[in-house]
């Protein structure tokens, strides 16, 4: 009844920020009982858009079906358009989800953001 978030994402178009975030479900990766899994583990994306990189995140509150977790959110990635926009707006972001890692690992990329995060992770 949660959402998993793993990885969140920020991109900059149009006056608006965008946010990816990636989701895995784990009841999938716990039922393994073998060493492979027999299917291909989903990957869950949303989106969200908003004027503020907090908003973006509110709208994924919006359109979402099940509470969001923050506390397994191990990466951060944002594009080239919102370093270029700047990073300020961030701070406060990661202050407002107290259930965030205060460790995320950071990335940055010119790749589109909603091709990055479809690619399957790590479990």
């Amino acid at each position: 009844d949660v959402n998993y978030l793993t990885s969140i994402g920020f991109d900059y178009a149009d006056d608006q920020y965008i946010v990816y975030a990636q989701m895995l479900d784990f009841t999938d990766v716990a039922k393994m009982e073998s060493g492979k899994p027999l299917q291909p583990i989903p990957v869950w994306v949303g989106k969200g858009k908003g004027d503020t990189p907090i908003s973006a995140v509110n709208e994924l509150y919006r359109t979402s079906q099940m509470r969001n977790f923050y506390g397994q959110i191990i990466s951060v990635v944002v594009s080239d358009n919102v370093l270029k926009k700047g990073i300020h707006d961030f701070d406060e972001l990661q202050h407002r989800y107290y259930e965030m890692r205060y460790t995320p690992w950071i990335f940055a990329t010119k790749e589109p953001l909603d091709k990055v995060f479809t690619v399957t992770p790590f479990f």
